[in-house]
């Protein structure tokens, strides 16, 4: 929260902690921070709900990370499980080698991987095959003109044939009309995320709105 300019989105921020070497402290607390909170806040309702934090290139290339999720989990109390990890395909792609071992050693642990922004990246159908992933998101750019765009359309589709085929879940994202949650429920995607259904919420109110739901 900035003293005059008040709340301020990760966007205006990010750039500057990444090139100030800010960002691995930051990401160290977020990911501390946010397991506690959740851990909390699942405790005030018995909804199965799963904690996905993003993880940029430059952390998930920190030989550390594996000791930090662990401290982050054994300090919360949350389930590995309960915890899905976000990256990119250009994540991925920064040091594949470095990715694959780090991944292989934290699914063993029972943490589950999204990738997230699907569709957008190089070699999409390459890290479905070499990384253990457990669900896709949807980029908004193919779900923001579904209902007009016969080739965004046709795309979602296919994702949503392969998820099914390999048994991924599947998470919109940018769903901001009655019209695309509804073409998409009748492709199969179970799973949307967007102002349609939410924006951002503190954990009191998220909480309340979960439980109302």
């Amino acid at each position: 929260r900035h003293p005059s300019r008040g709340l301020l989105s990760a966007f205006h921020f990010i750039e500057v902690a990444e090139e100030s070497g800010m960002i691995d402290e930051m990401g160290r607390i977020a990911l501390r921070e946010a397991c506690r909170t959740f851990a909390r806040m699942q405790a005030s309702t018995d909804q199965g709900l799963q904690l996905r934090v993003n993880i940029s290139a430059r952390e998930f290339a920190r030989p550390e990370l594996l000791d930090l999720v662990r401290t982050a989990l054994k300090e919360s109390g949350l389930a590995p499980d309960r915890l899905c990890l976000e990256m990119t395909e250009t994540t991925l792609m920064d040091s594949p080698e470095v990715a694959l071992e780090t991944f292989q050693r934290l699914h063993e642990l029972g943490v589950e991987f999204a990738i997230d922004d699907f569709g957008t990246g190089y070699s999409s159908l390459t890290y479905l095959k070499r990384f253990p992933v457990d669900a896709v998101k949807i980029d908004r750019g193919f779900v923001e003109d579904i209902v007009t765009n016969n080739d965004s359309r046709a795309i979602v589709e296919s994702i949503m044939s392969l998820a099914t085929a390999l048994a991924l879940d599947v998470v919109a994202e940018g769903i901001e009309s009655e019209q695309q949650l509804e073409l998409l429920r009748s492709l199969g995607c179970e799973r949307a995320q967007g102002y349609l259904v939410a924006g951002a919420l503190p954990p009191d109110e998220f909480v309340a709105f979960i439980t109302s739901a």
